[in-house]
């Protein structure tokens, strides 16, 4: 059978739905990198939370970014500070990723939840989990809201 035949081909165009049990939208579009972004508000309280809506934009300038179905305590986090840093989030901290989830208060840290610790970084405010690799350090430059459905 050709590869290219109407049989093998599902059309999905969101506006008018897609007419199965679950949104393929999340299964479509992967793989995609886990952001675990990890964020300080003004009167210093830490946020870290995996965004499975991130990734690199840009090489020069680097640019990366993540995205939100609502509006959670990252995003007014860098809104207030213009600060955020990523974390790799490697398959040994998958129960610590998936903690950090969590739907908390504002002021609860997701660092203690998990058992993390928090790194003081060498500029600003920036917190980071200490201890692994893979920290990319942002400056936010804007920040976007789309509004949909």
């Amino acid at each position: 059978m050709d590869a290219s035949t109407p049989k093998d081909v599902h059309y999905y165009e969101p506006v008018n739905g897609h007419g199965l049990k679950h949104d393929p939208f999340n299964a479509i579009v992967a793989p995609r990198p886990i952001g675990w972004i990890s964020s300080r508000d003004g009167k210093g309280n830490l946020n870290l939370a995996p965004y499975s809506f991130f990734n690199g934009f840009c090489y020069v300038p680097p640019i990366i970014g993540f995205s939100s179905t609502s509006w959670k305590d990252s995003v007014t986090n860098v809104q207030e500070t213009g600060e955020f840093v990523w974390n790799l989030a490697t398959m040994d901290l998958a129960k610590q990723m998936n903690a950090t989830a969590a739907h908390v208060a504002h002021d609860v840290s997701e660092f203690k939840i998990a058992g993390l610790t928090a790194a003081p970084q060498q500029a600003g405010q920036r917190a980071a989990r200490r201890g692994k690799p893979g920290l990319v350090r942002v400056q936010s430059n804007a920040d976007h809201s789309v509004a949909g459905r």
